[in-house]
């Protein structure tokens, strides 16, 4: 569990939130849905097509994981706000908001990934992943396909199965040589940085500058909150 003290406590609700415990770990899948449901209600334009780069989806997440009403999120300072967010990315990713790395150092040139929560599959520990995603052909990706479709909702429509998370975890399965079962057990940062293996295999590296470019983008919009909120405080 992380703990987060804000810069600038807020009332809410007759309560004062001084502080924020987060409990990431503990996150499932089925929250982490329902949170992208949330955020593109709250703002459509905000989100891409990779969650995490959307700041809603960032301070909607946080509050479910600390147990706080996520309107008490869109309550918060400027500098809390890029606190939080900073602290959504370090889980995922293991670094700074500012200074990702997608090419993670449990990441190797063999397709090699070790993960960061190792899980316990039929009496087996699992610690890592090979992956042949060249192994995969045409016939493979179109099972993909249509294996993704059943698992989606009726109202997600896969238009590019590269961007889709469901389609992306069973494209991994296959590489591996595993059950799709095995990739929709892990822990919700395992599985997003998978999603971002796939999506950069299948993209040939190209997702990599698009997203420093939002990354870029989320940056400079939290700094122009903060510039506006010095403003407002000073008239």
């Amino acid at each position: 569990m992380k703990n987060y003290k804000l810069r600038r406590p807020i009332d809410f609700e007759g309560k004062k939130i001084e502080s924020l415990s987060f409990n990431f770990e503990k996150m499932t899948r089925k929250e982490y849905k329902r949170c992208i449901k949330e955020a593109r209600i709250r703002n459509k334009k905000d989100m891409s097509a990779v969650p995490i780069f959307s700041e809603t989806f960032r301070l909607v997440f946080a509050g479910v994981s600390a147990g706080v009403p996520t309107e008490a999120m869109f309550s918060l300072y400027p500098k809390d706000i890029y606190g939080v967010s900073e602290a959504v990315y370090a889980f995922f990713f293991g670094g700074d908001a500012d200074n990702i790395d997608f090419e993670d150092d449990d990441e190797d040139e063999n397709g090699v990934y070790k993960l960061k929560d190792p899980i316990e599959f039929n009496g087996e520990t699992i610690k890592e992943f090979e992956f042949d995603f060249d192994g995969v052909n045409y016939l493979k990706y179109k099972q993909c396909e249509n294996e993704a479709r059943k698992l989606n909702s009726k109202k997600e429509v896969m238009l590019t199965p590269s961007d889709n998370e469901n389609f992306q975890l069973c494209f991994a399965a296959k590489a591996a040589g595993m059950e799709n079962k095995v990739m929709f057990d892990l822990s919700l940062r395992d599985a997003l940085n998978i999603c971002f293996m796939v999506r950069n295999f299948l993209s040939d590296g190209d997702s990599d500058e698009e997203e420093e470019t939002e990354t870029e983008s989320i940056s400079i919009t939290l700094r122009g909150r903060q510039e506006r909120n010095v403003r407002t405080e000073a008239n």
